[in-house]
């Protein structure tokens, strides 16, 4: 009986687990999260929602700066149509720097988003972009 019991006590524990595994954030969920926010716009809320919790959301001026200059490349270059990984490299199993471009109306805006695995999961730590791949590197 008492092993029993100890079994469903196994299984009721790792319920919880296997439910954070089911919804944890990936890098990529991460970003296309952030690239569908820049889509259906404003970009400060894309940006926001990409950093609620971490570090950043206590430096509004920084994010509210980098919207600025997102709507200001749409602006420029248009819509933003979709996006496409062009490279990932894995720096530590708790870093990861993923180069994307994003394809706009005009012409190609090239994003690279680095991510963290901190204790509490994935988070995005920095985000560049520039209309020249080259200016990312």
């Amino acid at each position: 009986m008492l092993r029993i019991l100890f079994a469903v006590i196994a299984l009721l524990s790792a319920t919880p687990a296997f439910a954070q595994t089911a919804t944890a954030k990936t890098p990529d969920s991460l970003a296309n999260g952030f690239f569908k926010g820049l889509q259906a716009g404003p970009a400060l809320k894309a940006y926001n929602d990409m950093w609620q919790g971490t570090l950043m959301s206590k430096k509004q001026a920084d994010v509210e700066n980098a919207a600025a200059q997102t709507e200001n490349a749409f602006r420029i270059y248009g819509k933003l149509v979709d996006w496409e990984k062009m490279n990932t490299e894995q720096v530590s199993p708790s870093f990861i720097i993923t180069t994307f471009l994003v394809r706009t109306e005009g012409a190609p805006i090239f994003f690279k988003m680095q991510f963290y695995h901190a204790p509490s999961g994935w988070m995005v730590a920095y985000v560049n972009f520039a209309d020249s791949y080259k200016a990312l590197q």
